[in-house]
């Protein structure tokens, strides 16, 4: 039993030390009180007490934390657009200069590096600039995202729900019946792929969404 307890009390330090590497707070909230929930049973169960007591408030505190979160009701989400050439858009993508080059390595963050006819959007978060996207139309029927960029703080999935579900709507009424993006980046692809695009087998960079009528969406 005593190396079933020292599992335990490995696996609460694993995810207590994974939580606080997490840039999404509610997710490291998250995390932090699984964590913290299994080091109080293995405070208990070798009778170490104060380890049982202190990680057994810090689960109260993540709970009560979370709870909060939740009080606060649904966020307000907004599109908004913006002039590719605002300087706001310029202190925006060199703030997040480095991370954004993490998921679009193919491109180059600057605004003045953006198509000609790109469309630029960010979307707000309870009035917060939460991520910011870039769109071109290719043709009649297709649009290439050129740049879908979310903060560390937001990545809950939330913004794309929100973001996908206002483009495509306003999309299809301008007759827009696919959406294509490129991704050399595994974590961008997956992202790509839960929203629902294909990845193309005779270009494996090539993502397409295909919406209205019998698409994905």
């Amino acid at each position: 039993m005593t190396e079933l307890y020292e599992w335990i009390g490995y696996i609460g330090s694993i995810l207590v030390a994974w939580s606080i590497t997490l840039q999404n707070l509610r997710r490291l909230r998250q995390l932090n009180l699984l964590g913290a929930s299994v080091f109080t049973v293995y405070g208990v169960l070798v009778e170490a007490w104060p380890v049982a007591l202190v990680n057994g408030f810090i689960a109260v505190v993540n709970i009560w934390s979370l709870s909060q979160w939740q009080r606060k009701g649904r966020e307000a989400f907004e599109l908004v657009p913006f002039d590719s050439g605002h300087p706001f858009v310029a202190r925006f993508m060199h703030h997040f200069n480095a991370d954004m080059t993490k998921y679009f390595p193919h491109l180059s963050t600057s605004a003045s590096s953006f198509p000609a006819d790109a469309c630029c959007e960010f979307v707000y978060r309870d009035m917060v600039p939460s991520g910011l996207f870039v769109h071109r139309q290719i043709s009649e029927e297709e649009r290439e995202i050129y740049l879908d960029y979310v903060t560390p703080s937001y990545r809950d999935f939330k913004t794309a729900e929100f973001l996908y579900e206002r483009i495509t709507e306003r999309f299809i009424r301008s007759g827009i019946r696919r959406l294509t993006a490129r991704s050399s980046q595994s974590e961008h692809r997956a992202y790509l792929e839960r929203i629902g695009f294909k990845q193309q087998s005779t270009d494996p960079e090539l993502f397409i969404l295909t919406i209205g009528s019998g698409g994905d969406l």
